[in-house]
């Protein structure tokens, strides 16, 4: 499952965002730009999968200069 972000509008003109699909507290840098333009966050609510363990991988490449 890919991840995905819903903005949801109420009938009193405030905005939800919801996150799915990402564990972890990287979903508050993929929402980041979004509450910067629509003003005061008033509330957040995270979910479980906020505090369960990103799955972050990295990859290490090591060269070595081969002597001619």
């Amino acid at each position: 499952m890919g991840t995905e972000l819903k903005v949801l509008v109420g009938k009193d003109g405030k905005l939800t965002l919801s996150v799915t699909g990402i564990r972890g507290p990287q979903c508050l840098s993929l929402t980041e730009f979004l509450e910067n333009e629509m003003g005061e966050v008033l509330e957040r609510q995270r979910t479980e999968s906020y505090y369960q363990s990103a799955n972050i991988h990295t990859a290490r490449s090591v060269f070595h200069k081969m002597k001619t």
